[in-house]
């Protein structure tokens, strides 16, 4: 799961997501300012829009479209650099 919106906002989103019980969530990366990877990347997103894909690499390709790819392969453990 990614979201983005203000602090206050994604604080209340992964708190609520955190209780879902029958989800087996971790969270991996703490919320954080979001850096663009480049300027021409980072797509506008609505506030309060679910948006499911279904496999890993649709959603790796909807985080390059943000501009947060490389963020999310890192977080996810999938660059060298930053295993966890």
């Amino acid at each position: 799961m990614y979201c983005q919106g203000s602090e206050s906002g994604v604080k209340d989103w992964v708190s609520c997501v955190q209780r879902l019980r029958y989800k087996d969530f971790q969270l991996v990366k703490k919320p954080s300012e979001k850096v663009l990877e480049s300027k021409e990347q980072g797509v506008d997103v609505s506030r309060g829009k679910l948006e499911e894909v279904g496999s890993v690499k649709e959603f790796g390709a909807r985080m390059e479209s943000l501009g947060v790819w490389g963020w999310w392969r890192k977080g996810m453990g999938y660059s060298g650099e930053d295993r966890m």
